[in-house]
């Protein structure tokens, strides 16, 4: 139901999922079903993944354009001769829901770890800690099995090992990495175009906010997640700030709404992603960020779109 929607990054857990439930789900199923619980998720990602993979790769030359015209602001041509990239939407979001329930049913266990098996949990949070190696999903292979129980228990420090599994069999590291401009390039598609609003729980009406947990996913198998969130953010802002001035967005209410609402999508990328929040704010000033919030937080865009749900 419309009230049980996914959860956005900056509202609270208890709005979309009880809490109660999933840490009840986590001490009667165990360790061992979380592990199940956590695979059937990311299996359910992989042909996601790999139809993401496939628009990026039919796009590749034009998105090596993109990253190249961003600077002089003459992407628009590029970017309207792009194919498929309402498919990239549409998949993004079925992989960023998964990514999102992934995110509570942690927590949740973590929260369950805490109540049932405190002594295990501290011991795993610890050891998570000693080592650099389990911080991202590239971890040796011989370290995935630790791994696996670290998440088991709600850890949340360390890589995505399972993601990573399905991930390296099928990447293509030239095509992934073309990922950020790709990303970019949908806040122009018809899917963006359709997007409303809800200031009330900071997301969208048809859950284009769990973009931003695929985008994360996909960044975090790149060969540096920083420098791929940074990219994606980089023309983003070129391309948003661009659109910001022109003759239509003064004279298209809808439209502005719209953009303000991609504004805000990109600073809660921000917040999950493992950046400072200055490269935020290197391409997009934050008074531009804060004059968005203001402004959604009195459209009736935001009004209807709290009522809609």
């Amino acid at each position: 139901s419309s009230s049980r929607r996914v959860e956005p990054s900056a509202a609270s857990f208890e709005n979309y999922l009880d809490r109660r439930e999933v840490q009840q789900l986590s001490s009667i199923v165990g360790l061992h079903g979380i592990r199940i619980l956590d695979a059937s998720l990311v299996q359910y990602m992989s042909p996601h993944l790999e139809t993401m993979q496939a628009v990026v790769r039919k796009n590749k030359d034009k998105l090596v354009a993109l990253r190249n015209t961003v600077v002089d602001g003459n992407w628009e041509p590029v970017v309207e001769s792009m194919e498929d990239l309402d498919q990239l939407v549409e998949s993004a979001l079925r992989v960023g829901n998964a990514c999102a329930c992934r995110d509570m049913v942690s927590r949740a266990t973590n929260d369950a770890a805490q109540t049932h098996i405190p002594f295990v949990l501290e011991c795993a949070q610890a050891a998570s800690r000693t080592t650099s190696l389990m911080a991202t999903p590239r971890t040796p292979l011989e370290l995935h099995s630790v791994n696996k129980v670290w998440r088991a228990c709600g850890v949340q420090s360390c890589g995505d090992v399972p993601l990573w599994n399905i991930v390296e069999p099928m990447q293509d590291e030239a095509v992934w990495a073309m990922f950020p401009a790709a990303f970019a390039a949908t806040f122009t598609t018809s899917k963006w175009r359709g997007a409303r609003y809800n200031s009330e729980i900071d997301g969208f009406a048809n859950n284009e906010h769990v973009m931003m947990y695929a985008m994360n996913a996909v960044f975090s198998c790149a060969r540096s997640v920083e420098a791929a969130s940074e990219e994606f953010l980089r023309i983003s802002a070129s391309v948003l700030l661009k659109l910001r001035l022109s003759d239509s967005y003064q004279q298209d209410k809808d439209m502005q709404d719209r953009l303000h609402a991609m504004f805000v999508f990109l600073e809660d990328f921000a917040k999950i992603a493992p950046i400072e929040r200055s490269v935020l704010e290197q391409y997009i000033p934050y008074s531009v960020i804060h004059a968005a919030r203001m402004d959604l937080a009195r459209s009736p865009l935001g009004i209807s779109g709290a009522a809609g749900g």
